[in-house]
């Protein structure tokens, strides 16, 4: 059997409920984690940093760091937790995080190809958004790049389910 770190997975979820065996969604290129594969072994892709300079802004994302940072105004009682567990912080902030950081690795850096360099945080971001359902593999270059990150993003809300955990927060509220 080959190196267990190469072997890379396609999945699909069939739809039985309309027409039997349609094919609803398709990812490509997954790597297994074993069982003994705990939090601490994942990789961040966005760091977090208090920032006590932000003025008014509640947040901002950095990259002239070596990894992507995510802002936070420090000047905010308990911004972490908020980051955490707030539905408004989920749907609203970080589509447009993500939307920022995929415009920056193919518009900024031009970058495209998500296996060019495993440790390489561009890549890491890349292949993350192409392993979610329905992101298209191949990544155009250019203005051409502005559909294919309309749909990561959108894929990104979906898997996170970000109008299901918004209405949801809303209708909480309203109770």
């Amino acid at each position: 059997m080959a190196d267990p770190d190469t072997i890379l997975f396609r999945v699909k979820i069939v739809d039985e409920r309309e027409r039997h065996g349609r094919i609803i969604a398709v990812a490509d290129r997954i790597h297994a984690l074993s069982p003994e594969t705990t939090e601490s072994d994942r990789v961040s892709l966005l760091h977090i940093r208090l920032d006590d300079n932000m003025g008014d802004s509640i947040w901002r994302v950095d990259f002239t760091t070596d990894w992507p940072e995510l802002h936070l105004n420090k000047r905010i009682e308990d911004i972490k937790a908020t980051v955490r567990n707030d539905f408004h912080f989920l749907s609203l902030v970080f589509p447009a995080v993500v939307r920022d950081v995929l415009r920056e690795i193919i518009k900024e850096q031009e970058i495209t190809d998500p296996y060019h360099d495993d440790e390489d945080w561009q890549a890491l971001w890349l292949r993350f958004m192409v392993n979610l359902p329905g992101v298209p593999a191949e990544i155009p270059e250019g203005t051409e790049a502005d559909p294919w990150i309309e749909t990561a993003v959108g894929a990104f809300c979906a898997y996170h389910r970000t109008l299901e955990k918004y209405q949801a927060g809303i209708a909480d509220r309203r109770e």
